[in-house]
């Protein structure tokens, strides 16, 4: 998605603000290029890298990455706590897919787990 994000920023440059302006009277739907843009700019900045890294656009409520440092682990699955845990933020379908995700990497392993994800769309 960030590709053809960036691909529609870029054919629009840095300067279409002027042209939705002179074309709002013609298009009342110019008037929402600000937030447009700033949509398209979101999706085009570069993705996240993880948890573990210091590029996470993750919730600010999630606290997995905080978590799983103090308790000197690399996954939620490896703490004794799992899957009752009430320490990640997290809610809904996220805290399904999260609990989802982690049991299945602890039963099949994290690296027939990281492969496997490689080869899935991110969001479906």
């Amino acid at each position: 998605m960030a590709i053809h994000a960036r691909a529609i920023a870029k054919t629009m440059g840095d300067n279409f603000q002027t042209y939705a302006d002179r074309l709002k009277d013609f298009n009342p739907a110019m008037n929402e290029y600000p937030a447009f843009r700033s949509l398209l700019d979101s999706l085009a900045s570069p993705k996240c890298d993880g948890c573990r890294s210091d590029n996470r656009t993750c919730l600010p409520s999630c606290k997995v990455a905080e978590c799983v440092q103090k308790q000197h682990i690399e996954f939620c699955f490896e703490c004794d706590k799992f899957p009752d845990c009430e320490k990640t933020g997290l809610t809904g379908a996220l805290l399904e897919r999260w609990e989802k995700n982690n049991k299945l990497m602890k039963s099949i392993g994290i690296d027939k787990y990281i492969t496997m994800s490689a080869e899935k769309p991110r969001y479906p």
